[in-house]
């Protein structure tokens, strides 16, 4: 090889790798930002309208930031905020995104960056204002549907790579929070639906991942209490006005452009009567969180940096809106209270139906979140009707821990089963990015590389099960402890360490017990029965069908001294949601006195209906015959049968009027 042809190899080799590391240059590329601090990098940041329905002029806003190192396989990641109508701007400049505005020690506002640290040196974002009115949007019509949503982001979605042709192909993941927690599901649906409909994987999806969700309107807004309560923010004797207030919220919950006020009066007294602590973040006043949305508000209405976004074409004024209000209520009228949790579950099928198991799917949440945390989130687990819901719930918990400058640290718990995986994170709220930057930038990882949550404990060992199975005494012998539960219990035993005995008894029965807390029967399930249980000194009655009841999972609870249980049994699958289960009663017997225990067979059992039931059939036999046959009795004649004061038949001739007559 010659000595000029090398040099020119090695010239184009510089070149190359100079061009890889700058941004490529197009019309919605953004130079500089009013008041960045330039002795940090400014990252590579496009922003600019997309124009998706010419007949309305519906122009969604969006910032695209590539990833730091300018990797080709780096993925494209697409953030939504929530609200509705709240700006995913929020999500660049306050959680996830490498810009920061920061309030210098003289009072100065700048702008700095974040390397290393945020989303983009993982992937490259995309930050998309939806629906039309949020951030820099703007249109002719508000958006009135969830179908608006799907159609129009994904019209976006095929726009966006033609302005930028090398994100097309890569890797694609759809990740937001709160309210996103309906607009992902139904945009994942729509390209999964739009891949199989062009037959490509024309939009290659790969993962979503939904922060504090919010898909379930009714149920999750008559949940903050429960968290307002063990916070200790509202005191123990404030359940007469919640209940007045969850009340409301059920009434007007068929009413969607009055159930939001309605459904988030709860969560105001909570507010209210905790000093006004952030709904979002328990831990923190709520002016924290408007003072910081304040001032993005206020930056990006600089009319500099809306002429360096590209975004001074708009004919809005203000320009930015990081909450319209406008949007929110107007969407809520049409898709506030309904419900998307089958959304999931579709999704999830129909990854399985159609053999795609590497589209995982991770809902996490900050525990310190009042109105969609803990209580809320583990509500979609409830609901869920996913084909391998019960294996998700019996599997093992598990303790996330993440690196944060190389240190592996704890940062929640996470149970997960084929492509789910449900996150709790500690120490963190509605915007878990905000305060767990580290942790969500490691969940995002997993997602990507990991395709799911990953261990990140050095010696690997991050399940609790084993720890779970020393606490339940290994099952007692009584059973096989699996995942960190008890399974398979022997004969008779029942309970979390399969150590509870249960006896089995039969209408007819009479005992008493002393000297024990608790007391457990099983009555098999053909009986029908009455329950009585009586002692000097209170007691508690639980019943439950299936399994033992407890403390906190019963069907029925009863106290006092004197108790009656009635229990229709079951004579068929109908009358027992398609399965025949046992019944079991639990007595609960703080003072251990002699509780006289009785169980007698319900008088009004199946023989009594199957008599009713003959005799109401005969009844309408005989009232048919007597319409077929025209027949009707004959009139006796007064005087030719009478009965005697005996009860005897006297024999007397009708015109007889010597004899005397009787009348009885």
């Amino acid at each position: 090889m010659g000595k000029g042809k090398l040099t020119t190899i090695i010239t184009c080799l510089i070149l190359g790798l100079v061009m890889a590391d700058e941004c490529p240059e197009n019309d919605d590329l953004v130079l500089e930002l009013e008041l960045f601090n330039q002795t940090y990098e400014f990252p590579c940041l496009y922003s600019g309208f997309i124009n998706v329905d010419p007949s309305e002029d519906i122009n969604l806003f969006y910032t695209f930031i590539r990833e730091e190192t300018f990797d080709s396989s780096a993925p494209l990641v697409l953030w939504l905020n929530g609200g509705p109508g709240s700006s995913s701007q929020l999500g660049m400049f306050l959680e996830n995104g490498p810009l920061r505005l920061i309030e210098t020690s003289t009072g100065d506002t700048e702008v700095h960056s974040l390397t290393g640290v945020s989303w983009t040196s993982v992937a490259n974002m995309l930050y998309l204002d939806q629906p039309v009115g949020a951030g820099y949007s703007y249109g002719n019509k508000l958006y009135t549907s969830q179908e608006e949503v799907r159609n129009y982001t994904l019209t976006f979605l095929q726009m966006f790579y033609e302005i930028h042709p090398d994100m097309e192909g890569r890797d694609f993941y759809i990740t937001g929070e709160s309210y996103a927690g309906k607009y992902i599901p139904n945009i994942a649906h729509e390209i999964l639906e739009f891949n199989k409909l062009e037959n490509v994987d024309a939009i290659p999806l790969k993962g979503i991942a939904i922060g504090n969700g919010f898909m379930e309107p009714k149920e999750q807004r008559l949940l903050p209490h429960k968290l307002g309560l063990a916070a200790g923010l509202i005191p123990i004797d404030s359940y007469p006005e919640i209940d007045i207030l969850n009340k409301r919220c059920e009434e007007g919950s068929h009413n969607a452009s009055e159930a939001y006020n309605l459904c988030f009066e709860t969560a105001e007294f909570i507010r209210e009567m905790g000093g006004n602590m952030d709904n979002y973040d328990i831990r923190w006043p709520n002016e924290n969180m408007t003072h910081d949305q304040t001032q993005i508000l206020e930056y990006l209405n600089r009319p500099l940096v809306v002429s360096q976004l590209h975004a001074d074409t708009s004919p809005r004024d203000p320009k930015f809106d990081a909450w319209n209000k406008t949007v929110f209520h107007h969407f809520n009228a049409y898709d506030g209270m309904k419900s998307y949790t089958h959304l999931y579950d579709t999704l999830l099928e129909f990854i399985q139906d159609n053999g795609e198991d590497n589209l995982p799917m991770i809902v996490y949440y900050g525990n310190m979140d009042l109105k969609f945390g803990a209580y809320q989130q583990h509500r979609l687990l409830e609901n869920m009707k996913w084909m391998y819901k019960n294996e998700f719930l019996s599997s093992a918990q598990n303790i996330y821990y993440y690196i944060d400058d190389d240190d592996s640290k704890i940062g929640g718990n996470y149970k997960q089963f084929k492509n789910f995986n449900f996150l709790t994170v500690y120490s963190a709220g509605h915007l878990v990015p905000t305060t767990q930057l580290a942790l969500s930038k490691n969940v995002l990882q997993d997602l990507i590389k990991y395709k799911g949550l990953h261990c990140h404990e050095e010696d690997g060992h991050c399940s609790v099960k084993q720890e779970m199975c020393q606490f339940m005494n290994d099952c007692n012998d009584k059973g096989d402890c699996e995942n960190g539960q008890c399974t398979k219990c022997v004969e008779d035993h029942y309970g979390a360490d399969c150590s509870i005995k249960v006896k089995t008894v039969v209408p007819g029965t009479q005992v008493f017990e002393s000297n024990h807390l608790w007391t457990y029967y099983k009555i098999h399930a053909d009986h029908r029965f009455e329950y009585f249980a009586r002692s000097e000194e209170p007691i508690v009655v639980y019943k439950r069908d299936g399994d033992i009841p407890t403390k906190s999972i019963y069907q029925v609870k009863e106290s006092g001294t004197e108790i009656i249980i009635k229990n229709k049994g079951c004579l068929n699958k109908d009358n027992c949601n398609g399965t025949i289960v046992d019944t079991f009663i639990g007595i609960y017997n703080p003072s251990m006195q002699t509780v006289n225990f009785k169980l007698k067979e319900n008088v009004y059992g199946k023989g009594f209906y199957l008599t009713v039931l003959v005799l109401l059939l005969g009844f309408l036999l005989l009232v048919n015959i007597c319409i077929i046959t025209h027949w009707k009795p004959r009139k006796v004649p007064r005087g030719e049968f009478l009965l005697d004061s005996d009860g005897e038949v006297e024999l007397e001739p009708v015109n007889s009027s010597s004899s005397s007559k009787k009348s009885h």
